[in-house]
């Protein structure tokens, strides 16, 4: 019994702007999602015979991109930009209430989404001052449990219950100013990801013996596994050239919590 989801999103946006005076362009990309995939078998009795598999699968990417340019010939040219991604993703895998009669069985969930959010900016002054900001952001919170929850298991050979998240969180921020008077750059990338990866098992025997809390029991193979193996990722680069004065800022942030 399997569920699986393969989302795949994009998001883009752009802005560019001339002027032989002033010169702004602006731009903002945000995606605000919220996806989720379970399996739920909650029986009475199930007869599976040698096998019952239960597996939740999260697959796909999310891409966040903004880009943006102003030019100027005389005066200021500003340009400014950012890219942001929140997603909230669930991956459920449970068994619950059920006498089982099986000889393996394994429960597992796994989420193997990417999120990226990139941001690129340029501000060109010819004789005058330019600026080009851009920021990138990544706001993640994944919830991955595995379970089997009062749940009596007959003849089992073995049990196999686990929770495993590995995505992978980009945040990429650019930005180049050119001017002839003055020239600035400042970027930003920043991801935070909260992690809550759970393998459980409650309440429940095997072949008449209580499960108990260290996961021993006696002539069955018992593996109950939580592996939160996220990765974040940062990028973020400016240039700054003018003739008088240049400049850039770059700035990038990585926050991770879990709980397993």
């Amino acid at each position: 019994i399997a569920a699986k989801s393969c989302d795949d999103i994009f998001l883009l946006s752009g802005a560019a702007g001339a002027s032989k005076g002033l010169a702004l362009a602006g731009a903002v990309s945000g995606l605000i999602t919220q996806l989720g995939t379970r399996v739920l078998v909650d029986a009475e009795q199930l007869d599976a015979g040698e096998q019952l598999t239960l597996t939740a699968t999260a697959k796909g990417e999310c891409f966040v991109v903004s880009g943006e340019s102003a030019v100027t010939q005389n005066a200021l040219a500003v340009s400014g930009g950012s890219a942001l991604g929140m997603c909230r993703i669930t991956v459920e895998a449970e068994l619950c209430h059920a006498v089982i009669n099986a000889a393996r069985i394994q429960i597992s969930s796994q989420n193997d989404m990417g999120y990226y959010s990139i941001a690129v900016s340029g501000g060109f002054g010819d004789k005058g001052i330019a600026a080009g900001l851009a920021a990138a952001i990544n706001v993640v919170h994944q919830s991955v449990s595995a379970r089997l929850e009062s749940a009596t298991v007959r003849a089992a050979e073995s049990v196999s219950i686990s929770a495993v998240a590995q995505p992978l969180v980009f945040a990429g921020s650019g930005s180049i100013a050119a001017g002839g008077i003055v020239a600035g750059a400042g970027t930003l990338a920043a991801n935070g990801i909260a992690s809550e990866v759970h393998a459980e098992i409650r309440g429940s025997s095997l072949d008449g013996q209580t499960i108990a809390p260290e996961g021993k029991v006696a002539n069955s193979m018992l593996e109950v596994r939580a592996n939160d193996g996220s990765r974040a990722v940062l990028l973020a680069g400016g240039i700054g050239a003018a003739r008088s004065a240049g400049g850039s800022l770059c700035m990038g942030f990585n926050g991770i919590g879990e709980s397993l």
